[in-house]
């Protein structure tokens, strides 16, 4: 039953009928077919019922057959037939409606160019569609255009034409359809006529004329984006551009035009590459006159060889080069700016941005900032060719042909070897027999004196020597000094070659006053054997311009005392030794010698991370490569020695700079027992006590006696509740080491913030601080990833003229530059200039306002005008040509048991250190400092800067002539310390009875409290300035401030160099140099004024001695100071004020603890301080002492210290320091012990 059932009902659902539907969608004919609710594919119904064979072909959409409109017909007819029974056919009303009719009259497809979307576009009537293979549809009645093929299909559909299917469609598509006689219509045309025709008419040095014509309206024209090189004009495309946009504005319209200046090479390099086919006429007269030269140019470093006076003289000269096109590279740099596009050259034009390329800046200087003057060069560098001290941005070094002279025989090789000295003025000699080859001395002054009659000429040697001249020489020769009654007179204006014997130049000493265009020594090395004779210090007190000499052997090279003493008479430094006797002196006899190898350059470092070969540079050294400083101090292993453990970075992303710390396996076992007794006493509390004295190199709680850590602990007790008393430096830093070993910390935050309040409290009263709490804060944030950004402290700092050490200058920098300049901190602006404004007179003596306005706000003008006018500001100009990553070790000096680690920092830009930057600055500011001081009728102005004038308009216009009367802000009065004897035997006797009280556990029962103890201390904060010199009563407030910063660059001052100023005194204090000289005959004027100069700049923060056109100036600030300090009371040495008030003693009295440290001294400890006071360096003195002790030189210096630390109480030569150098404070004490 139920099987028959089952039957029935599978009967009646094959009956059901399959359902076809036909229906439009828009502009579409679908064709579905279902049964019941499932829908079939149309498709596979074709496949099983013959009468919908021709349904098989229909192309799907979405899963449906999409029905051509041109089988509409076909698919109608095939549907009304179909079995009623078992097909039901639906045909919607819109496709039922649909009837095919012939194409209407006048209908077309227009093709037109539409301007608002740059391309052309088919058009229609509206409502017509196009449905493809030339069928059309408008409402119910579609049509066919016969004869459209595939090709016109695809162009049918395409919505908009662009590019190169412009041209296919005007030129072939169209003309096709016209000769088919299809309706497809473009009223586009195109002309390959362009729009514009040039002809180079006239082309001059100066001008070039053209003449322009135009087919039509040039504003007319307008560009096609997608079809390169051509335009439209309303319905024409043509070849061509858009006059307005490829001219510039140069031409208008038809007519001809004269180009001038940078319109030439614009034109040349921008349009006529362009424009070239539609260009007749002088093309080639055109960029033969005004060539755009870029590949061909290079700046070069060109050694050039000029005589001066009959002597080579040779520079370093940086050179465009372009082709065989040269110039001065200073000179085309200051014609560059940034509103300039190209430059006018010999050969033609050169872009401004190719000279930017290859290393030339504006205002005269490279692109990193450094001069592009010429370099004077060493004979050593004259030899070589080069030397590092030339690196900079120049491709290459172009040096003349460079080779030995070789004669036909001995005597012609020496007369040539000579004539080689005096081409190149190179210090040197002939080695050989006298009679051989006096001959070619004689005959290169016989040469000198035709080309140049005004030299002069001093020939020194033996009298026999003398004697056996031969006659030849009485034809040369001006005069002869024997030191005898028969010299003739001396006189300085002699000229042309005068022999003189080592008796004569030690008895008539007028000859060393004469400046010497040659002295030669014959038989040098028998007349100088060395430098402890008095013919050796008159040789070096005579003024010459080159030395050369005949020489009997080179055995005198390998004596070490007669070597010297020549290379000194020679004028040949130490490092250049080897070299110049090497190729200066000659033998003629032997083979002539090979040119030493010329130095060349390093490739060029680019600026930016990706340079090449950044230098690596670790700051500081672990204690392996230096003495241990007595006593004893934190011994650091070598972080590279040791395996990496783990690495940590933090990352400034604004300043693009990555902190990079790694940790290496164990840890400084140094300060382990310091740590352990710091975790001991943690939580200690001390009960208030007196103050007991503490002074130690490297304090730590061994350190201390009992009664000094009682006061250590409850000094840190009250610390830790916020109250700063007076204390010790040696205690604070006891506190510091348990602070970054986070001993008494919660965490890092808490321990940071005490670091920070420890420094904020007692950075006045204890200046040393900022030496090494800045960088050790620094280190904390870092190592302890502080959670925040650690450059906020470092800018704090800044804020109180707190500067930090190392590179962390250059850290900080560039979060002020990249902006305004206004917020540049002065002690930035101090620490990257070569004049220190901070120690200006000007500044310290109540003009501190008007300076801290003006300076950052003048600078941040020029800054303006510079990147207006260059494209780059002060620091863009004066950049290091590369990134430098620097590594140290943290907590340098300090107790520190943490794991070993570097703190490596990349990509940092050397800007303190960059010497042009240095001087533009200090330039900047000085101007900047004098305008101020005009304004402000203030007395003196700075010398010794050059400013371009355009920046010197800038600060004259900033700042007003008359402003606002500001009043100075007078500073505060420097305290003279008076000391009550009374009062100290007092606190001596208190001291004593409290120290019995601790040692003897009395206190305990004591009720007096013990604060008051501190009340009563006798500490004076190391800021108290006390006043040296005494100023004359009633001497005028501006005058005489200086006193005490001039008077210590006297006192460190030789005699020479003292002579130097009362000569500069004398003369009114301006003085030419060649005045100079004459007034201190024998003397190295040039040097005597560096040496001074660089304490000036040490001590006073400005050069002392400047030079102006060969005249040498002092600096105005301080000639009242040097006046007095010279010349007052007659002569009288000018008293301190301890001493004018007590007038006794002299003036190397000593402390007791100096006296006992003096008479403690050995002979060559003594000679070691002597040499540490008054040499520039030292350390050739300090090698000598240590070797004929049989000492290292630096347990030489440690057993001065340890004998200082012994009797006065502190070490008095700085640990670590290179040259060594006396610690500041110590240096009057260690000057009268020396002079004693």
């Amino acid at each position: 039953m139920f099987k028959g059932l089952f039957h029935r009902i599978v009967g009646i659902f094959r009956r059901r009928p399959y359902q076809i539907h036909l229906e439009r969608h828009g502009n579409h004919l679908r064709l579905e077919a279902n049964k019941g609710k499932k829908a079939i594919p149309v498709a596979h119904l074709a496949e099983h019922y013959e009468q919908l064979g021709s349904l098989k072909s229909l192309q799907s959409f979405k899963d449906m057959p999409i029905v051509s409109i041109s089988m509409l017909s076909e698919i109608k007819h095939v549907l009304s037939n179909l079995d009623n029974k078992r097909f039901e056919v639906l045909i919607s009303e819109g496709a039922d409606n649909l009837q095919a009719v012939s194409m209407p009259e006048g209908f077309e497809v227009r093709y037109v160019w539409v301007d608002d979307l740059n391309y052309v576009k088919q058009m229609v009537a509206d409502g017509v569609a196009y449905l493809g293979d030339g069928w059309f549809l408008l409402q119910d009645a579609y049509w066919q255009v016969e004869g459209t093929s595939d090709e016109d299909d695809k162009w049918l559909r395409m919505e908009a034409i662009t590019g190169e299917d412009i041209l296919t469609l005007v030129t072939r598509k169209v003309t096709e359809w016209n000769a088919h006689g299809l309706p497809y219509i473009c009223a586009i045309k195109y002309s390959d006529e362009p729009l514009f025709r040039i002809t180079i008419k006239e082309v001059t040095e100066d001008a070039v004329e053209l003449y322009v014509s135009f087919r039509v309206d040039p504003a007319s024209a307008k560009e096609i984006p997608s079809f390169g090189n051509h335009i439209v004009v309303a319905d024409t495309i043509m070849p061509g551009f858009a006059p307005a946009k490829l001219f510039s504005g140069m031409f208008t319209k038809t007519g001809t035009y004269r180009l001038r200046g940078e319109h030439v090479p614009h034109f040349l390099m921008n349009v006529l590459p362009k424009v070239l086919k539609w260009t007749d006429g002088k093309k080639e007269d055109l960029r033969s006159k005004h060539k755009v030269i870029e590949d061909e140019c290079e700046l070069i470093l060109s050694l050039v060889r000029e005589e001066h006076n009959g002597f080579g003289v040779v520079s370093a000269l940086p050179e465009l080069v372009c082709g065989s096109f040269r110039r001065q590279a200073e000179e085309i740099s200051r014609e560059t700016s940034n509103h300039k596009r190209f430059m006018r050259i010999e050969p033609g034009w050169v872009p401004i941005e190719k000279l930017r390329q290859i290393g030339i800046g504006p205002l005269g200087v490279a692109d990193d900032g450094r001069s592009l003057g010429p370099i004077s060069l060493t004979p050593a560098e004259v030899l070589n060719r080069g030397s590092d001290r030339l690196k900079g941005p120049w491709s290459r070094i172009e040096a003349p042909e460079f080779r030995f002279p070789q004669g036909k025989d001995t005597q012609d090789t020496a007369r040539l070897h000579l004539e080689f000295l005096r081409a190149w003025g190179l210090p040197g000699g002939i080695v050989g027999e006298r009679d051989s080859h006096v001959g070619a001395f004689r005959e290169m002054f016989s040469t000198l004196l035709s080309k140049s009659p005004q030299v002069k000429v001093l020939v020194i040697g033996a009298k026999k020597t003398l004697d056996s001249l031969g006659e030849d020489w009485s034809k040369i020769i001006a005069a002869r000094f024997e030191g005898n009654r028969k010299d003739p007179e001396f006189k300085a204006s002699i000229e042309g070659v005068v022999l003189v014997t080592p008796k004569a130049l030690e008895a008539i000493p007028a000859i060393n006053s004469v400046k010497w265009t040659v002295l030669c020594l014959l038989e040098a090395d028998s007349l100088v054997r060395s430098g402890t004779s008095k013919l050796f210090k008159s040789l070096i007190e005579c003024r010459k311009a080159l030395t050369i000499g005949l020489f009997s052997g080179i055995d005198f090279l390998n004596r070490v005392s007669t070597r010297e003493a020549l290379s000194q008479v020679f004028g040949i430094s130490w490092r250049d030794n080897d070299l110049l006797w090497k190729y200066g002196l000659r033998d003629p006899a032997k083979h002539t010698p090979s040119a030493p190898l010329a130095y060349q350059l390093p490739p060029r470092q680019q600026t930016g991370a990706g340079a090449s070969g950044p230098a690596e540079v670790i700051i500081g050294t672990s204690t392996g490569s230096r003495s241990i400083p007595i006593p004893p101090r934190p011994v650091y292993v070598e972080p590279a020695a040791v395996a990496t453990e783990e690495k940590s970075s933090i990352e400034l992303k604004d300043l693009g700079i990555r902190f990079e710390i790694t940790y290496s396996i164990g840890h400084s076992g140094s300060a382990d027992k310091f740590i352990q007794d710091a975790k001991k006493t943690v939580n200690r509390r001390g009960a208030a006590v007196a103050h007991v004295p503490f002074m130690s190199y490297w304090p730590t709680y061994d350190s201390m006696t009992s009664s000094q850590l009682q006061w250590y602990f409850y000094w840190r007790s009250m610390v830790r509740e916020g109250k700063y008393p007076d204390s010790d430096l040696s205690y604070i830093f006891v506190f510091i080491y348990e602070l970054i070993n986070n001993v008494g910390v919660k965490d890092t935050r808490d321990g940071y913030e005490q670091l920070r309040r420890v420094w904020l409290n007692y950075r006045d009263r204890q200046p040393k601080l900022d030496n090494y709490l800045i960088d050790w804060i620094f280190d904390y944030a870092l190592i302890n990833k502080y959670p925040a950004d650690p450059m906020e402290f470092l800018q704090e700092a800044l804020k109180v003229n707190a500067l930090p050490r190392y590179n962390y200058i250059d850290l900080v920098l560039p979060g002020y530059i990249t902006g305004s300049l206004v917020e540049l901190p002065l002690v930035l602006i101090d620490s990257i200039s070569n004049y220190r404004i901070l120690r200006s007179k000007f500044f310290n003596e109540g003009y501190q306002s008007v300076v801290e306005e003006f300076v950052p706000r003048s600078l941040d003008e020029v800054n303006r005008h510079m990147t207006e006018k260059f494209g780059a500001g002060i620091f863009g100009l004066f950049k290091p040509k590369s990134y430098m990553p620097v590594e140290r070790y943290p907590y340098q000096s300090a107790l520190y048991s943490g794991r070993l680690g570097t703190i490596k920092m990349n990509n940092i830009v050397s800007y303190s250190q960059h010497a042009p930057l240095r001087d533009f600055i200090a330039s900047t500011v000085k101007h900047i400092e004098n305008r101020l001081r005009e304004a402000n009728n203030f007395k003196g102005r700075l010398r010794g800067y050059s400013i371009e004038p355009e920046i010197q308009t800038i600060i004259d216009n900033l700042i007003p002539s008359a402003p606002p009367k500001t009043v100075p802000v007078c500073p505060p009065p420097k305290r003279e310390i008076v000391i009550d004897f009374s009062r100290v035997q007092n606190l001596i006797k208190q001291s004593d009875q409290v120290l019995q009280m601790l040692q003897t556990g009395e206190e305990k029962g004591s009720e007096k409290p013990a604060e008051h103890l501190i009340l009563d201390l006798p500490i004076t904060s190391q800021h108290d300035s006390v006043e040296k010199i005494a100023r004359p009563e009633g001497t005028p407030d501006h005058l005489l401030t200086d006193l005490d910063s001039v008077h210590e660059v006297l006192t460190r001052l030789d005699n020479d160099e003292k002579g130097l100023i009362k000569a500069l005194m004398r003369h009114g204090w301006e003085v030419k140099t060649s005045v100079l000289s004459e007034a201190l005959p024998g003397t190295l004027i040039e040097f005597m004024v560096d040496r001074v100069n660089s304490l000036s700049l040490e001590i006073l923060g400005d050069l002392l001695i400047v030079a102006e056109n060969q005249i040498k100036v002092v600096a105005e600030d301080f000639r009242d100071e040097l006046e007095h300090l010279l010349l007052a009371n007659a002569g009288a040495p000018v008293l301190s004020s301890q001493e004018a008030k007590q007038d006794q003693g002299t003036s190397d009295d000593l402390p007791e603890e100096w006296a006992q440290f003096r008479s403690a001294l050995k002979k060559h400890q003594h000679q070691a301080l002597r040499a540490i006071l008054t040499m520039e360096d030292p350390s050739e003195e300090l090698a000598r002492l240590a070797d004929e002790s049989a000492i290292m030189p630096e347990f030489l210096i440690d057993s001065i210290n340890e004998l200082a630390l012994d009797t006065v109480g502190d070490i008095i030569i700085e640990p670590g320091s290179t040259p060594p150098a006396i610690e500041e404070e110590d240096l009057e004490f260690v000057r009268k012990l020396v002079q004693a």
